[in-house]
């Protein structure tokens, strides 16, 4: 066979090649001087990337990723030290825990440790984000929700279940208003403030009054069998406030009519509290209470507790305890935990709990950087600043990095890479042209050989 002298093309494939990189490795460069610095954009992204990445980890792990705190880890924090704690002995009220909220329940019962009824629950939370929810259960058994209402400001804002009789108040001018096995929870965030609440009952009515509604009742009956109500709102400062509150049975029959108070009533377990983040907390509980011309005639709100044995040590047979409750107090968070009455039976195997309340509540992070310079034009939420409304970050597009196009140019889509996509997808053409090339020549070789 003959000797072939190599052709031009084995030496112009490989050149291909090296051509082919060299476009990859150019587009990859800062395409002109008028670039803002791409390989930095680059860098900052990728270390963007990894901090969201570390963030998420630390969220689904309770903050062990990295040292970085998360939301699961503030769940599990406890609250303030305590103010004030009025729990007898044998008896402890559970600390709340985040987020920000205020709960209450009108009447829980369980067996061995499973859920046997729930009456009147509510939660009204705001979480670090500002995002607030609502949550109001009429009627659970067996810890299978039966009636109940649920709102998000991130979905549905409002939400009510139960009262069949309401068309009975509009119909009547609210001269008769009664609701039964009723449940109503909202939930809002705007750009300043955040809020949410919930209340639910089996029963209420209002005879006499004069709001269709039946949102109030001025009239001179009034009445309710087991309900409950929380309410929480942050402000634009991150400073958060909530109150909770719940009875099992409470009857007005006279109302003043200049004040507006109850002349003539009586409440039977109920307890209500509030705290707020600057660091205020009350609360207060009664088994019974009556009402005489606007002042209390009797009552009964000392912790008391009825054990067998005393001090409901274990194995115990009945540990009854009334008025138990703690607050909670620091500079910038507050809470409170109160119950009526706690009832615990054949050593625990049976609990039940009767008007309780709670809230939470900590100085959060003020919405957007907070008006630390407030009047002042580059202030960060000012006219000017970056997150005011003609800054780069504001809703605007002010001038900065991220105010919009450049000029001359179109719309640009922010932190998509579709510039670098771009010059990736060039360069990964230019290597697959080179690759075909190298495979073109070594067949044209082989063929050439083999004539």
């Amino acid at each position: 066979m003959t000797d072939h002298q190599p052709r031009p093309v084995r030496r112009r494939a490989p050149l291909a090649a090296l051509l082919a990189g060299g476009i990859l490795v150019i587009g990859a460069l800062p395409a002109g001087a008028d670039d803002p610095k791409p390989l930095d954009d680059i860098r900052q992204r990728t270390q963007q990337t990894v901090n969201e990445i570390r963030q998420h980890n630390g969220d689904q792990s309770g903050g062990q990723s990295g040292g970085q705190s998360s939301g699961a880890t503030e769940r599990r924090a406890a609250a303030p030290p305590v103010a004030q704690d009025d729990d007898s002995d044998g008896h402890e009220t559970p600390d709340p825990t985040a987020p920000d909220h205020g709960s209450s329940a009108g009447l829980e019962a369980t067996i061995a440790d499973n859920d046997l009824v729930s009456v009147a629950t509510t939660e009204s939370e705001i979480e670090d984000n500002h995002s607030s929810s609502a949550d109001a259960t009429a009627l659970a058994i067996g810890g299978q929700e039966v009636i109940g209402s649920h709102a998000d400001s991130d979905g549905d804002r409002n939400d009510s279940d139960g009262d069949p009789l309401a068309p009975l108040c509009d119909g009547s001018d609210g001269g008769v208003c009664a609701t039964l096995l009723y449940s109503e929870a909202h939930a809002n965030e705007g750009r300043t403030h955040s809020d949410s609440s919930a209340q639910s009952g089996v029963a209420s009515a209002c005879l006499g009054g004069s709001d269709p509604s039946g949102d109030t009742c001025d009239g001179p009956i009034d009445a309710g069998v087991i309900e409950s109500w929380s309410a929480i709102h942050r402000g634009p400062s991150g400073h958060t406030e909530a109150e909770s509150g719940s009875s099992v049975a409470s009857v007005c029959v006279a109302r003043d009519p200049i004040l507006g108070t109850c002349a003539v009533g009586i409440d039977a377990l109920q307890s209500s509290g509030s705290s707020d983040s600057r660091g205020n907390a009350e609360k207060e509980s009664n088994v019974i209470g009556l009402q005489l011309g606007g002042q209390t005639a009797g009552d009964f709100r000392d912790p008391t507790a009825i054990a067998i044995p005393p001090g409901c040590t274990s194995p115990s047979l009945v540990c009854l305890f009334l008025n138990q409750g703690e607050t909670y107090l620091s500079n910038t968070a507050a809470g409170h935990a109160v119950e009526a009455l706690h009832l615990s039976a054949l050593d625990g195997n049976i609990l039940a709990h009767a008007a309780q309340s709670e809230t939470l509540v900590h100085k959060a992070g003020a919405r957007n950087g907070g008006p630390k310079c407030p009047g002042k034009p580059n202030c960060p939420n000012g006219p000017n600043g970056p997150n005011g409304p003609n800054g780069p970050n504001g809703p605007g597009g002010g001038p900065g990095d991220n105010a919009g196009p450049p000029s001359g140019g179109g719309d640009i889509l922010p932190d998509t890479g579709g510039f670098w996509s771009g010059l990736l997808a060039i360069g990964f053409l230019a290597v697959a042209m080179g690759a075909f090339l190298v495979a073109w020549a070594r067949r044209r070789e082989l063929i050439d050989g083999s004539a």
